[in-house]
């Protein structure tokens, strides 16, 4: 059960984006939170027998909780930027000449413009991992969206 917890929190974004996601004012239902600490609580973490529905964060936390905020998932929050801030973040896969059969990874943010796609920003550093060229996607487009305001 422990393993499939850190498997699940994974799908989830990090503490520090879901900080910056607040400042946004992102509002959307969430099947999970995040600590200071970085401890992801998926409130779908449910025993597998159980019928219950999992929980949906969708209010701000309070008390002892304060410092903890929503953790949507990567997709979701990739959905929000675009939907909210018209930003399209796009992570390429490059074939990695150096190392055969291998990949790396960068990402690219365009800008919806009516009907036209606008270059706002691509990514010149190459990244071993998928996951983290998304990560730091969404962080580059969150940096833009303040820069805006």
């Amino acid at each position: 059960m422990e393993e499939d917890l850190k498997e699940l929190e994974k799908e989830f974004v990090t503490y520090e984006i879901g900080l910056k996601l607040k400042e946004l004012r992102f509002n959307k239902p969430c099947f999970a939170r995040v600590s200071e600490s970085g401890v992801t609580y998926p409130a779908c973490a449910f025993n597998s027998k159980s019928t219950s529905i999992p929980r949906v964060y969708d209010h701000e936390f309070s008390g002892s909780y304060k410092s903890w905020v929503r953790a949507p998932l990567w997709q979701q929050v990739i959905d929000w930027v675009r939907d909210n801030y018209h930003y399209q973040i796009e992570v390429l896969s490059n074939y990695d000449t150096e190392i055969p059969n291998t990949f790396l990874y960068s990402f690219l943010i365009l800008s919806l413009d009516g009907y036209y796609l606008k270059w706002e920003y691509t990514s010149d550093k190459q990244y071993k991992e998928y996951p983290e060229a998304r990560e730091k996607g969404i962080l580059k487009a969150i940096e833009l969206i303040k820069d805006k305001k």
